[in-house]
């Protein structure tokens, strides 16, 4: 009765050690509360591209220091392949799943397509690195992403700049009528602002660009790893100097949070100023249909709504 209670046992012990990417050691599976609320994958699933790009490069890492042969980086990349293009086809297959994180997610992926090929490729490297590479392509990305899209508006404000050279308005300080100054000149002075914004979204990106993989837990790699390497196959320009704080350092998703704060600040007294400029008091600008609402109650209103919107919308919290 012992052999059988011991053989069940290590079974289960066997299963658990399977599906989990810690559970080495343990004997017993985690309370299901403490379970459901130190899971991460409902949000932490939008670093999967990242994911699978660090885990193509780890795969070829593996591979020059004799882990992997041909074959097998041949058919993890195929697979990592396939499951990159079905988690963009298949949302559903992402909204049902059980995985604790977004490498869990992907290592189970791995092992259904693979079989045990699919533990392989977690050799030699940690969670902690992970997490730090996948975030840092993440914020790289999106500040590219959004550098665009500000660098579009501050071009928007040129062309109108230039095409209104010669139109006067009243400068105003303490909301009074204070000096005359151009529309170009009050348009210029935007652009002046969100330029600057443009500067912090470039710090934050070079921030982030420092490719963390190799440092283990904390203390490197036991194996003789290429990082710099891998900080090309992943488009990184440098490798992070130190391991203990390349698994630590978030400074960089600071860097990137400041930026978005200042083009929010922007973007509110821009929305601030158009609402008074649409008002009956000014009547500098008239909004068009198309982005205003009216009254239940009163006919002859035409509500600025898309610029109080967007003035409200920059004081909201991100959704996680």
């Amino acid at each position: 009765m012992q052999c059988e209670d011991l053989s069940h046992r290590k079974m289960e012990m066997t299963e658990r050690k399977d599906d989990r990417l810690w559970g080495g050691r343990f004997d017993r599976a985690p309370n299901e509360e403490f379970d459901a609320f130190q899971r991460s994958f409902s949000f932490d699933r939008r670093l999967l591209p990242y994911e699978i790009a660090v885990d193509r490069a780890w795969a070829k890492a593996l591979q020059a220091v004799g882990i992997f042969n041909q074959d097998e980086v041949r058919l993890t990349v195929a697979a990592l392949d396939k499951i990159e293009k079905r988690t963009r086809q298949d949302v559903a297959w992402l909204d049902n799943s059980g995985a604790e994180d977004v490498h869990h997610f992907v290592e189970k992926a791995l092992v259904e397509e693979l079989g045990p090929l699919g533990w392989k490729l977690h050799t030699g490297r940690s969670r902690n690195e992970l997490v730090a590479t996948d975030f840092r392509l993440f914020v790289k990305e999106a500040a590219c992403e959004v550098r665009g899209r500000v660098l579009a508006l501050v071009n928007a404000f040129l062309a109108q700049a230039k095409a209104h050279l010669t139109v006067r308005m009243a400068g105003m300080t303490h909301m009074q009528h204070a000096q005359p100054i151009l529309l170009s000149h009050y348009l210029m002075a935007h652009a002046e602002a969100f330029t600057r914004d443009i500067t912090r979204l470039d710090s934050a990106a070079t921030s982030a660009d420092a490719c963390p993989m190799g440092s283990g837990a904390l203390a490197g790699c036991s194996f003789a790893i290429d990082r710099n390497a891998i900080a090309r196959e992943l488009g990184f320009s440098r490798i992070t100097a130190n391991s203990l704080d390349a698994v630590s350092d978030r400074d960089f998703a600071l860097d990137y949070l400041f930026a978005l704060a200042g083009i929010a600040t922007h973007i509110s007294r821009l929305a601030e100023d158009f609402v008074l400029f649409s008002s009956q008091e000014f009547s500098y600008v008239v909004p068009p249909d198309e982005f205003s609402t009216g009254s239940s109650l009163m006919p002859q209103k035409k509500n600025p709504d898309a610029w109080e919107l967007i003035r409200g919308k920059t004081g909201r919290p991100p959704i996680s």
